[in-house]
């Protein structure tokens, strides 16, 4: 860990951690060898679609997507270095990948990232990860498509890292993170009554990233791998969902992004397409300036409250 590049002081004084999106074709991971093989490598050439944000103080990621009443809506993070707090956008899309549209979602007083989408009949409901709320309550939001907002609807559980929720056999599950501990919940009301769950696990890494999916009657749940960096790759895992219990039955995929230097959520859209986000680093001059700034206003400050 220590001899990774970011880690160096060339990168911290020049170069920043840039997040970006991108659609890629849902085929590639429904071939045969996907699940035969343990380690999978995702490339630039895959992408059909990127999506930036156009400043480059900023960065998109954690993307979830859903095709609703014949377009796509793609909701992810923004961040913005300069004021530290992400909050919840969106981009709406014909069929054709035609930008129709894009705004701003959920937008509150602290942090907000990872906008877990979840989709039942003509609903949609979002829960993005809040842990930084006063109220260290998680919500789950619901679409109003009179108001064209998200109404929000706290439940029972305290705010989680990365929360993801799940139906099956007619009840809701929910997924996460809590002092660096995996957690989970389930009830049989979306908005209300959640019971904790054991998880049981047979490996350490316990960030979610991405959407749970299901492939011929089985669950599968992305986790991160952060070991040489922080959103290295992902971990693909099968889950065994109890109302007792969490198993994670199997490990068995590892997929990487080659030309990048990390990714971290991988989120089913339908048949057509899968979002993702990967990370780069971005040289900047101004990083460095900023920091001389930091440093000489530091020994400022210090100064006057010495005298």
């Amino acid at each position: 860990m220590k001899n990774w590049k970011e880690k160096t002081l060339i990168y911290k004084l020049f170069f920043t951690e840039i997040w970006e999106l991108g659609l890629v074709k849902a085929d590639l991971f429904k071939t045969k060898s996907f699940f035969s093989k343990k380690n999978h490598t995702l490339k630039q050439k895959h992408f059909v679609k990127n999506i930036k944000s156009e400043l480059s103080y900023s960065f998109v990621a954690d993307p979830f997507g859903v095709f609703h009443k014949n377009h796509y809506y793609i909701y992810f993070e923004y961040l913005n270095y300069r004021n530290k707090k992400g909050e919840i956008r969106y981009h709406k899309y014909d069929k054709e990948l035609n930008l129709l549209k894009s705004g701003t979602a959920l937008n509150k007083s602290f942090h907000l990232s990872y906008p877990y989408l979840f989709q039942e009949k003509d609903k949609l409901y979002m829960m993005p990860e809040m842990a930084s709320c006063k109220s260290g309550k998680q919500s789950i939001f619901v679409f109003n498509s009179e108001s064209d907002i998200w109404d929000e609807n706290l439940i029972n559980i305290p705010a989680i890292v990365d929360p993801c929720i799940i139906k099956e056999d007619g009840s809701y599950f929910i997924f996460g993170s809590l002092k660096g501990k995996k957690v989970s919940y389930y009830s049989n009301n979306i908005l209300n009554g959640y019971k904790e769950l054991d998880y049981i696990s047979n490996h350490d890494h316990f960030q979610s990233g991405g959407k749970i999916f299901k492939i011929n009657d089985s669950i599968y749940r992305p986790l991160q791998i952060s070991d040489k960096t922080y959103g290295e790759k992902i971990l693909v895992v099968k889950l065994s969902l109890k109302k007792s219990s969490i198993e994670e039955s199997k490990h068995f995929t590892v997929i990487t992004a080659d030309d990048y230097e990390g990714f971290h959520t991988m989120s089913p859209i339908d048949d057509r397409y899968v979002v993702i986000d990967v990370k780069r680093f971005k040289f900047s001059i101004f990083k460095f300036i900023i920091s001389i700034q930091k440093t000489i206003n530091k020994k400022i400050r210090k100064r006057r409250s010495a005298k």
